[in-house]
C-alpha cells in the first residue's frame, strides 16, 4: 500500500478535478442530434471521393443491421450548414433509403479541414488516391499533377501509376517509400520518367504480345534502368525480344539482368551496363 502527505494527497485530487474539467469541456462540444432535412448536410471538399460500391454495401448493412455509427460533422455559423468530417458514405446511403440522419455535432471551434486527414489516416481503409486528392485540393502542386495523371490514365490502376511517375530512387521498399511521401505531403513527381516507363511498356507489349507488364515488378525493373543507364534504347530491346516473353520474377533485380541479358546479347558497344 502507497502512502501520501497531505500535499501530496492535494495536489492529485487537484489534477484529478483538472482531468475531469478538460474531459466536461471536452464532452460539451459534442451533441447527439436527428434529421430528415438532408440540404442541411454539405461535404468538405478535402474528404475523399465517394465509392459508389461503399455506398451500397452501407445501404445494404444499414437495412439489415441499422446504423452503427452515427455521421460526424460540423456546424458552419454564417452559412447555416452541418459539414461532414466523417461519414460521407453513410450520409448518402441514408440519404439514398430515405432513412433520418442520425449524427453528432462537434462544437470545437479549433476544428479545420486540415483535421480531415488526420481522421482519415487512422482509418486502414484510406488508400493514397485520398492523400492525392486531399492535398491536390490544398493546390499542392505535385498532387494536382497526380490526380491530373490518374484522370490520363484512368485504365491503369493507381498504385502502379504512383511507381511509374513519383520519385523513388530508394531501392529498399520502394512501395513504402513512395506511400510515406504521398501522405506526408511532400511527394515529387518525374513526368519524363512516367511517360518514358509507360512508353517502354507499350513498345514492348505491342512487340511480344505479353499481357502481364503493367505492374510494380516490372515497372521497377524499367525504372532501375532509367535511373542507372542514359543509353537504352528501347527499339534495340524490342528487337530482340520479339519471341521472348519477360520473366515476372518476384525480384526486379532478377528481371533486370534477364533483360539486360537479352539487349546485351550479341552488341559490342553501348552494352546495358548496370551495378
Amino acid at each position: 500500500m502507497e502512502y501520501y502527505s497531505g500535499s501530496q494527497k492535494a495536489n492529485r485530487v487537484g489534477k484529478q478535478k483538472t482531468r475531469t474539467i478538460i474531459m466536461e469541456k471536452r464532452i460539451k462540444h459534442f451533441e447527439l442530434k436527428e434529421t430528415k432535412n438532408y440540404d442541411l448536410f454539405k461535404f468538405y471538399k478535402e474528404n475523399r471521393s465517394i465509392n459508389i460500391n461503399k455506398v451500397r454495401e452501407y445501404k445494404k448493412s444499414i437495412k439489415e443491421k441499422g446504423l452503427k455509427q452515427p455521421i460526424n460533422v460540423k456546424w458552419d455559423k454564417e452559412k447555416k450548414y452541418y459539414k461532414i468530417t466523417d461519414g460521407q458514405h453513410r450520409f448518402i446511403a441514408l440519404l439514398e433509403l430515405g432513412y433520418r440522419i442520425i449524427f453528432i455535432v462537434d462544437y470545437d471551434e479549433n476544428y479545420s479541414s486540415d483535421d480531415i486527414i488526420e481522421i482519415n489516416s487512422n482509418r486502414s481503409n484510406t488508400k493514397t488516391k485520398d492523400y492525392i486528392h486531399y492535398y491536390a485540393t490544398k493546390n499542392y502542386s505535385e498532387y494536382v499533377k497526380m490526380n491530373k495523371i490518374y484522370n490520363e490514365y484512368s485504365e491503369i490502376k493507381e498504385t502502379l501509376l504512383n511507381e511509374i511517375f513519383i520519385v523513388s530512387k530508394t531501392p529498399k521498399n520502394p512501395a513504402y517509400k513512395i506511400t510515406k511521401c504521398i501522405n506526408k505531403g511532400n511527394m515529387q513527381i518525374d513526368y519524363t520518367q512516367g511517360k518514358t516507363i509507360l512508353n517502354w511498356l507499350n513498345e514492348i507489349q505491342s512487340t511480344n504480345g505479353q499481357n502481364d507488364l503493367f505492374q510494380s515488378k516490372i515497372v521497377r525493373a524499367l525504372k532501375y534502368i532509367y535511373n542507372n543507364n542514359n543509353n537504352f534504347n528501347i527499339n534495340l530491346l524490342c528487337n530482340k525480344i520479339s519471341n521472348y516473353i519477360i520473366p515476372v520474377e518476384n525480384n526486379e533485380y532478377k528481371i533486370v539482368t534477364n533483360i539486360k541479358e537479352k539487349y546485351n546479347k550479341r552488341l559490342r558497344n553501348n552494352e546495358l551496363m548496370l551495378s
